[in-house]
């Protein structure tokens, strides 16, 4: 090894190197703290052999500097005193270093306190390898899930989409790379318009393939066929019944999930709907007249027998219905209190004559205004059904 060997008498640096040199090392003898931290900092060499009491910087200074400084490798130090004063060994182990020698220092334990440097030594270099995997394989798992991400948010349907007589706006902010949340909303021919929203309990990457698979599961397809029947009104509540029997599992029930779904009709004027768990739907007339909409309901996945029923409600001209998930009511202030339901009404009743676009981009800086925070704790979802006239102004 190469070690810096610091003492202001050079009868000492002599008798110290000399013994380092029989043993095989190599001294690197310094006048002064200051000279052996400049040793110390070219970068190879980690073992220094420090008096306690020099002129400028001493071994305690010497310690503290290299304790408060990174060098990308740790540094051993071993202090040397001729005072046998249990104070000094306190404020030496206080100060950073790893050991003590008294002088004089006899070669035995000379070679002992250097073995116990290597050991040291080759563990940190060994941590620090480990170190450089581990990093390396965290940057990868956050490649990989970012990736996974953007292929969620291309299940995502797009934004500002006209159908028929109806503007439909929504609003996506996972709270980490991956989100339990997964909606969709589709033209079904004929002035319908079909639409779900999903909450998976808990949080990272569990949650998210289910949300995934819900997000290639639910297509247009099978919401037509669950949904629309010849002769028939509507039927929201049989996808939730059919999706409840393919998830539930009596063995575990971490897998659930909240639900929404329904079918507005622009020629009947009308909203069929069926909620499980999923946040009430919040309809806002063109007058401000407000009410939320839905039973309830039992989320999907969590019983067999769990009966689901339709809400039925006028939605014509100037109304606008919003389909949200609890990340934005039970979004926390520092106190804890959240940000709720009658905050979500009177934000929507203060936007009433503003653009679905411009409501769903002040949702976001009203919500980190109340949390305090830029990054939310669970995912923030929103659809916005609007058949009043977009702002132009």
């Amino acid at each position: 090894m190469r070690v810096v060997v610091a003492d202001d008498d050079l009868s000492q640096r002599f008798y110290l190197s000399g013994m380092l040199d029989r043993m095989g090392h190599e001294a690197l003898p310094a006048a002064d703290g200051g000279e052996a931290l400049a040793l110390l900092e070219r970068g190879d060499v980690s073992v220094v052999i420090s008096d306690i009491e020099m002129p400028g910087m001493d071994g305690l200074d010497l310690a503290r500097t290299l304790r408060a400084r990174s060098f990308g490798r740790y540094i051993y130090v071993v202090l040397v005193t001729g005072r046998d004063r249990p104070q000094d060994y306190v404020l030496g182990l206080d100060a950073g270093a790893d050991d003590f020698m008294s002088k004089p220092v006899e070669p035995p334990i000379l070679a002992v306190r250097l073995r116990a440097a290597e050991r040291v030594l080759t563990y940190d270099r060994e941590l620090q390898v480990k170190s450089r995997h581990l990093e390396q394989a965290k940057r990868q798992i956050e490649d990989d899930l970012a990736a996974a991400g953007e292929a969620q948010r291309a299940l995502l349907p797009k934004r500002d989409l006209t159908l028929g007589s109806c503007l439909v706006q929504r609003l996506f902010v996972p709270s980490q790379f991956l989100s339990g949340d997964m909606f969709n909303y589709f033209d079904l021919g004929e002035g319908r318009i079909g639409f779900y929203a999903a909450d998976v309990s808990g949080h990272g990457v569990r949650p998210a393939l289910l949300a995934a698979s819900l997000g290639h599961l639910i297509t247009r397809g099978l919401f037509i066929d669950a949904v629309l029947q010849a002769g028939c009104s509507a039927t929201p509540e049989h996808l939730a019944d059919r999706l409840n029997r393919r998830f539930v599992n009596d063995e575990d029930v971490s897998n659930y999930f909240s639900f929404v779904c329904g079918v507005i009709d622009q020629h009947a004027q009308k909203v069929t709907l069926c909620q499980a768990g999923h946040p009430h739907p919040l309809l806002i007339r063109g007058d401000g007249e407000h009410r939320w909409l839905g039973g309830g309901g039992t989320p999907l996945g969590l019983f067999a027998g769990a009966e689901y029923e339709r809400t039925v409600d006028r939605f014509g001209p100037g109304d606008r219905l919003f389909i949200h998930s609890d990340g934005i009511t039970e979004a926390a202030d520092p106190g804890g209190e959240q940000y709720g339901d009658d905050r979500l009404v009177r934000f929507a009743l203060e936007r009433r004559r503003a653009s679905a676009r411009v409501l769903c981009e002040q949702l976001v800086p009203t919500l980190s205004a109340w949390t305090g925070q830029t990054e939310f704790k669970d995912d923030i979802s929103m659809i916005v059904f609007d058949r009043s006239e977009p702002d132009n102004a």
